[in-house]
């Protein structure tokens, strides 16, 4: 059976959020960096969550576009 590229994107982002491991390590580790002398914990949470998602957003374009140019490579090396 033929899977449209959307139907995958959906399959992954949905096996993704419903990860009960992913929100554990956060419950574990994020409570050790806020912190209460600091100011009030929603903006330090703020700025954590934006990091982690500036920091999955890094990484997983560099995956993505180490994986591409590897594709292209391996393609031209099989082609030639």
């Amino acid at each position: 059976m033929a899977v449209s590229n959307w139907q995958a994107f959906r399959l992954g982002a949905v096996t993704c959020l419903i990860n009960p491991k992913a929100y554990l390590f956060m419950l574990a580790v994020y409570p050790q960096f806020l912190r209460p002398d600091f100011g009030p914990l929603a903006p330090q949470a703020a700025v954590m969550a934006a990091m982690t998602a500036g920091m999955q957003l890094v990484s997983m374009a560099g995956s993505c576009s180490f994986s591409s140019m590897m594709a292209v490579t391996s393609f031209r090396l099989f082609i030639s």
